[in-house]
């Protein structure tokens, strides 16, 4: 879900207090065991120790009725922006619509925004062949033995979670051997003494893996968080051993962040599972002290309800970490203003005990309310005020992700807005494309079926057409979202296709017939996957994991 991530840290660390662990290496090292793992790299023969019985054909989510007319509308921009990929920037990453060519953002031959849109042009019903182009392309050209350097998160929640949703959607094997072959390569990265994956990794031979180019050997909460859920499904899937290991490997991740020792003040009592954003991959410890829900902490909040869903759910400690931390948002992390506007606010803990805050919120954390949605199955029946705590925070954060598009000249919200002391706004940044607010729109519209979340989810549409569509084809960013005539940038992010126009397709469809909840997750770029309810009878012996009902903080 969150295209240039690292770049939006460095203003952020800016003002956290970083302290950085005096035992981190600067070096780039070769990942331990890293040449042995590849050296075991899976085959065709390998895969499907859990094939699928039956997959959803090509063609079931077309449009429900010819006269829908804004379900076509969308699928014709989905059209319009993979046909200005497919002509200036085909096998690159990422269109550079202003440009009219294409860029390698992640890595050269990875052909992200192939990928990426892989399981939005099959759920539009393959849009006239644009599928099989794509699948022609993943299958003749999509070679992770020469592909370099790429930046491991991303690489997992757009590659292999767009190929093991793809595989979940069609039944098509291929898909899966390319799954499974990445996320063997990608291993190699989770090979460290703190168990927490290098940043930067290199899938072709030589096993190399790197940190972060400014930031020392830091990692981010949403990095090392949100990696679960496509290798617990990768897993369910594969005969490999490594893939099947890699299972629990991430899993351990979620221990490990909730009983890491930190070198800066941390939440205490029951508001420790708010946790800082950033921690060293060298040892395990968190380097700052300051706690958000927007980037870079995002989607690993989201991850611990969603892995529960996966799961069937039945592992209910993972819905206890995550009832805690949304009790914990409404509790202290989120503000209502005098004039009736909710955000939720980074907070900075001191060592005085007290709580300092920044009335400050991402454009990222609008996707509190989808998580929202999707935990409330886990409340007793009895717990009906905890329910209504939680749904009235869901509706309010998302009348304020409408609002950062509604009060703003262009009509589409800048990257975050921040409250002074009169509560007043002021919004910064440009349109980034970015799909949080309308997958909030999606998740509200399938809880209340109020029509007021679709006509939100149409008036961000029509604002997009208006200021993002380029004349030669394609979508471009906005430079700023303060103007009523707003600069383009040239750069159309892959989770445009993947994320943004998915959500918008879907919300004006018949939600009991498409990807139902109960069926269906959809990881952090909005890949659906299938709820798996044997995931949740464990792992191989050697492998079972638990997650602490206590995080080492006597109250949490």
């Amino acid at each position: 879900m969150r295209f240039a991530l690292f770049l939006l840290l460095l203003p952020l660390l800016q003002h956290a207090s970083l302290a950085i662990d005096p035992t981190c290496s600067a070096a780039t090292n070769l990942t331990r065991e890293a040449l042995a793992y590849l050296s075991a790299l899976p085959t065709r023969g390998s895969a499907s120790s859990h094939r699928l019985g039956t997959s959803l054909p090509l063609g079931s989510f077309r449009a429900s009725s010819p006269g829908n007319a804004r379900r076509v509308a969308v699928a014709a921009a989905v059209a319009d922006a993979w046909d200005a990929y497919a002509a200036a920037a085909w096998g690159r990453d990422e269109l550079l619509p202003l440009s009219n060519a294409g860029a390698d953002t992640f890595a050269e031959g990875l052909g992200t925004t192939i990928v990426d849109s892989l399981s939005t042009l099959y759920i539009l019903g393959g849009l006239d062949g644009r599928y099989e182009a794509a699948r022609a392309w993943v299958l003749e050209s999509l070679d992770f033995g020469k592909v370099g350097r790429v930046v491991v998160f991303e690489t997992v929640i757009r590659i292999l979670g767009g190929l093991v949703s793809i595989y979940h959607l069609s039944g098509d094997e291929m898909y899966l051997f390319k799954a499974e072959e990445l996320g063997a390569r990608l291993a190699a990265g989770f090979e460290t003494p703190s168990g927490l994956p290098w940043p930067r990794c290199y899938l072709n031979e030589t096993g190399r893996c790197e940190r972060h180019r400014h930031m020392d050997d830091a990692l981010y909460l949403a990095e090392v968080g949100s990696v679960q859920l496509e290798y617990r499904a990768l897993s369910h899937h594969s005969k490999h051993p490594l893939c099947k290991k890699m299972r629990g490997v991430t899993e351990r991740i979620i221990d490990k962040l909730q009983t890491a020792r930190s070198s800066a003040v941390r939440m205490s009592g029951r508001h420790a599972v708010l946790l800082p954003y950033a921690m060293l991959r060298t040892t395990g410890m968190y380097c700052t002290n300051m706690v958000t829900a927007g980037a870079p902490a995002d989607s690993y909040f989201e991850y611990l309800v969603k892995v529960w869903v996966q799961g069937g759910k039945k592992e209910k400690v993972y819905w206890e970490l995550f009832a805690r931390v949304v009790d914990s948002m409404v509790e202290i992390g989120s503000y209502t203003s005098r004039y009736g506007d909710t955000i939720m606010r980074d907070m900075l803990p001191s060592s005085d005990d007290k709580v300092h805050f920044s009335h400050k919120m991402d454009h990222f954390a609008c996707y509190i309310p989808g998580m929202i949605v999707l935990g409330l199955d886990g409340l007793r029946a009895e717990e009906t005020e905890r329910r209504a705590r939680w749904v009235m925070f869901a509706e309010n954060i998302t009348e304020t992700c409408y609002k950062m598009y509604a009060k703003s000249p262009s009509g589409l919200a800048g990257e975050h807005i921040r409250l002074n002391q009169e509560d007043k706004w002021k919004m910064s940044g440009g349109y980034q494309l970015r799909p949080e607010a309308v997958e909030a729109f999606f998740y509200m519209w399938r809880l209340t079926k109020k029509d007021k979340y679709r006509e939100y989810a149409w008036t961000v549409f029509e604002r997009i057409q208006q200021h993002c569509k380029v004349e030669g084809g394609g979508y471009a960013a906005l430079r700023t979202a303060k103007s009523r005539h707003p600069k383009k940038e040239d750069v159309m992010h892959s989770f445009l296709i993947s994320e943004t126009f998915k959500y918008l397709y879907l919300i004006f469809g018949d939600d009991e017939k498409e990807l139902p909840l109960d069926k269906w997750v959809f990881n952090t770029e909005a890949h659906p996957l299938l709820v798996t309810p044997g995931l949740s009878e464990g792992v191989e012996e050697g492998e079972r994991r638990e997650v602490a009902a206590e995080s080492g903080h006597d109250e949490l």
